[in-house]
């Protein structure tokens, strides 16, 4: 993106990771500005001070002035998941130095939850630039501008393990329609007909714990187990002294000394990678989408009329192969390529006839155009990227 109005690219870098501190200088967000023939040099000046576990970026000028601003979302803060440490919205003065407006602008970002993603598009159709956010343990938000300050909308019923976003008109009809890739229902959480999370410090040592649950045959159980759970919280094993009575009892009974601590408690509702109509006044309806897309967790969408029948189709990548081995490895996924037929609905080729046959832990995905072709840039965790052209999709 261009932060300081040349017109060469200039490189905005999210620092995030669970190693370092929250106050560590490795967590600072960078600017690279371009001079013009491909050197960059950092600009310490350019960005706030915030050191956060940082997720994602959005760029868009919302304010009209002439010169892109920045979204900028947090997932987690280091080392203490469960905490939400919201995002900040940038707004560039004009000469490439960014400040945070976040507390006039949208003081409901700060803590709006655990962000994985999010995209400017204007979702009310009134012809200013808006923001949806999807993150996990969190429903699909968007940040509605109100004459330049934004405030909060969610999409009832949607929290879940949202791991991207798009916003596309799916159905043609004009409006601003969402999609949101999440865990999928190939999973363990899926199996059962409750899950979710309490967070908390409740063995009393200033680090927060997140208890994760499942319902199960009408009661609680924790999603881990007795070992796992005396490694993190002492406590824990003067509270069941064998495996017997811990498969006994249930969530609220192994825990109900120390739930009073629990600073708050989310439940999933959605774990399905799905659309959202627009209906207009932000009003949104569930869509299905088709078996394939649910077999894994989805990290990467891309919206484009790929076989240029005039409708949009949509590319889905993901996999996740670093989790815990109670929940299992995800990675029944190859991408998925679902055809719009205009109206709203989609079909799938198949796994067997799919052209867009990608191994690995997809995370990212654009269009780019290399000598007049039209391709798809698949960005994978620990491999090189994989390029599809347009026509062999």
């Amino acid at each position: 993106m261009d932060t300081d109005g040349d017109g060469d690219k200039d490189l905005y870098v999210v620092s995030g990771g669970n190693e370092y501190d929250n106050d560590s200088p490795f967590m600072l967000d960078r600017i690279y500005v371009n001079d013009g023939i491909g050197n960059f040099e950092r600009n310490q000046r350019a960005v706030p001070l915030f050191t956060e576990n940082g997720s994602s970026i959005s760029a868009a000028d919302f304010d009209n002035d002439g010169d892109l601003d920045l979204l900028v979302g947090s997932m987690v803060r280091s080392q203490s998941y469960g905490y939400s440490p919201g995002g900040h919205i940038l707004v560039n003065d004009r000469n490439g130095k960014y400040i945070d407006g976040t507390t006039s602008l949208a003081p409901e970002l700060k803590d709006i939850g655990m962000i994985t993603d999010m995209q400017w598009a204007d979702i009310d159709g009134d012809g200013d630039q808006d923001f949806v956010l999807a993150g996990e343990w969190m429903p699909i938000t968007m940040m509605v501008n109100d004459r330049g300050r934004f405030r909060k909308e969610v999409i009832s019923g949607s929290t879940g393990l949202w791991q991207t976003v798009s916003v596309t008109d799916m159905d043609a009809d004009g409006k601003a329609d969402i999609v949101g890739g999440n865990f999928g229902v190939n999973t363990y959480l899926a199996k059962y007909g409750k899950a979710g999370m309490t967070w908390g410090d409740f063995d009393n040592n200033r680090s927060f714990e997140s208890l994760l649950y499942l319902g199960k045959e009408g009661t609680l159980h924790p999603l881990a187990g007795k070992d796992l759970l005396t490694d993190q919280m002492n406590f824990f094993k003067n509270l069941h002294r064998d495996y017997k009575s811990f498969s006994n009892a249930t969530f609220e009974e192994m825990f109900a000394p120390v739930l009073s601590k629990a600073v708050f408690k989310i439940k999933l509702e959605e774990l399905e990678t799905t659309w959202y109509k627009n209906k207009g006044n932000l009003k949104f309806e569930k869509r299905e989408l088709p078996e394939e897309v649910q077999f894994a967790p989805v990290f990467s969408i891309v919206a484009d009329d790929f076989n240029n029948d005039g409708y949009i189709d949509i590319f889905f990548g993901g996999n996740l192969y670093e989790v815990s081995p109670n929940i299992g490895r995800a990675d029944a996924s190859y991408g998925s390529i679902l055809r719009g037929t205009g109206k709203g609905e989609f079909e799938t080729e198949g796994l067997n006839s799919n052209k867009s046959f990608v191994k690995g832990q997809i995370r990212n995905a654009e269009t780019i155009k290399i000598k007049g072709k039209n391709y798809i840039i698949i960005a994978k965790n620990n491999a090189s990227p994989e390029f599809i052209a347009f026509p062999d999709i």
